[in-house]
């Protein structure tokens, strides 16, 4: 689940993507100030576009409303669910986070930040309720299935009008990207080069064979790789019906 972001778009940018498409962006509170952020975190306020009528409107709006038990609701599951009823938003950003497990030595888990390839910024689909959103989540794509078993969703920014009003069938839209459609970067420990999600560790298909992106086994595989290590294959066992899985690795890693 993302719990964790990042925003380094200029309002006047998040504005030209409504003055292109004829709805000029308002703010009932003011322009905001929105300076480059690194780690925007469940609690904080943040930069969302709701619809007031035909009118998009830009307002600084709490992450997270509180669910039954009182424990914060920052992610919202999209599947089997309609939102035409719902106050639906957008949230500007140019980088999402997800965490796996600490690689040796560390005491911190593995960040890694996801971006979209070809475009500076994009726009995670949500809901706003009880004065707070929630981001909107889907089964995770093949960018994002190798680090975690649920995803954000992912809107272009051409296409962040289409949530608003509902120009386009919800279900054209609540999906992951094709692969390829994000990069990757491990921003923790600090890694020296980047890579397209695409060629990261090809878990997903594993995952219903035990070795599955959430599992332990593929979270040392990510790490592993990440890491680059030295050895010329990984062993990993499964725990239902399938052999020990072998994963040849050439020469050092990346």
């Amino acid at each position: 689940m993302c719990n964790n972001y990042r925003l380094h778009v200029p309002v006047n940018v998040i504005g030209d993507a409504f003055r292109q498409a004829d709805r000029p962006l308002h703010f009932p509170d003011g322009q905001p100030n929105l300076p480059a952020t690194d780690d925007i975190r469940i609690g904080d306020r943040a930069a969302v576009i709701t619809l007031e009528g035909e009118t998009p409107q830009l307002t600084m709006t709490p992450w997270a409303w509180k669910g039954p038990g009182g424990r914060p609701v920052f992610n919202f599951r999209s599947d089997g669910r309609r939102f035409d009823g719902s106050t639906r938003c957008l949230i500007p950003a140019d980088g999402f986070y997800e965490f796996t497990e600490a690689q040796p030595g560390e005491k911190r888990k593995t960040k890694w930040l996801f971006t979209m390839s070809g475009a500076s910024w994009f726009w995670i689909a949500g809901v706003v309720r009880d004065g707070a959103f929630a981001m909107l989540t889907t089964e995770p794509g093949p960018d994002v299935a190798p680090y975690h078993d649920r995803q954000v969703v992912v809107l272009a920014p051409e296409a962040g009008m289409a949530w608003l009003d509902l120009s386009r069938p919800e279900g054209e839209m609540l999906k992951a990207l094709p692969a390829g459609a994000l990069s990757v970067d491990r921003v923790w420990p600090p890694a020296h080069s980047s890579h397209t999600a695409r060629e990261a560790p090809r878990l997903a298909s594993r995952r219903r064979t035990g070795d599955s992106p959430a599992s332990p086994a593929g979270r040392r595989y990510v790490q592993a790789q990440a890491k680059g290590v030295g050895a010329r294959a990984l062993v990993f066992s499964t725990v239902r019906r399938t052999p020990s899985l072998i994963v040849a690795l050439g020469g050092q890693g990346r």
